[in-house]
């Protein structure tokens, strides 16, 4: 889906710029900066995970938003190709996701202290297969098939951060979606796109939180 969305973006005239940006205020526009490249923007909008609290900094800006660890495992057997098996969310926090390729993704773990590290850790892996064990009894009879690890952005207080930065009409922001953006990510991005093409968009006013949850320094 990434892969097709950059096609997209490409064939529209866009740009994709795969360096560490800094975000600069440049009169009433904004200069996108990394070590090799650098133009202007009328408009941005920031969809950047945990590192839009650093790229608000720039403009003097803080957020209520944090990274979080997460990781992830799969296991595999090639009598579960084709299956068709429901996801699980279970109460314990264990989502068990089941593709048609024969894999079983599992997880995943929620890692406050250990946001910046992303490596895997065994003993998480394990933790996360104890839980799973609760659902799926013989999840310890099979290999390890794949493991991921990623960071994900959180708030304090749970709300997304979504909306336009205060005293800022073209710049917004969308973050903080945690474990919910597998599924809330692609809605609110089908909103972005009505809101930057139509003007408007079907969220309702009590959810656009960016004034909560960003405070000028």
């Amino acid at each position: 889906m990434v892969a097709l969305l950059h096609k997209a973006i490409l064939t529209k005239g866009g740009k994709i710029v795969k360096k560490e940006v800094q975000l600069l205020k440049e009169g009433k526009s904004f200069l996108i900066q990394s070590d090799q490249d650098s133009f202007t923007a009328d408009q941005v909008l920031l969809a950047a995970g945990p590192a839009v609290k650093e790229l608000l900094s720039s403009l003097r800006f803080d957020c209520n938003l944090r990274p979080q660890k997460g990781q992830l495992f799969s296991i595999y057997h090639p009598q579960w190709v084709d299956n068709n098996w429901p996801v699980i969310m279970s109460p314990g926090g264990i989502d068990i996701l089941p593709f048609d390729n024969g894999e079983i993704v599992i997880g995943a773990s929620h890692e406050d202290d250990q946001a910046k590290d992303l490596t895997i850790n065994p003993m998480v892996i394990k933790e996360l297969k104890t839980k799973a064990e609760q659902i799926f009894p013989d999840v310890f009879n099979y290999p390890l098939y794949r493991v991921k690890v990623g960071t994900r952005a959180f708030t304090d207080n749970g709300d997304i951060l979504i909306g336009s930065i205060p005293d800022l009409s073209n710049l917004w922001t969308i973050s903080g979606l945690g474990s919910s953006g597998l599924t809330s990510g692609p809605y609110l991005a089908y909103q972005w796109v009505h809101k930057i093409i139509n003007n408007y968009w079907d969220l309702p006013e009590e959810i656009i939180s960016s004034h909560q949850l960003v405070h000028k320094i």
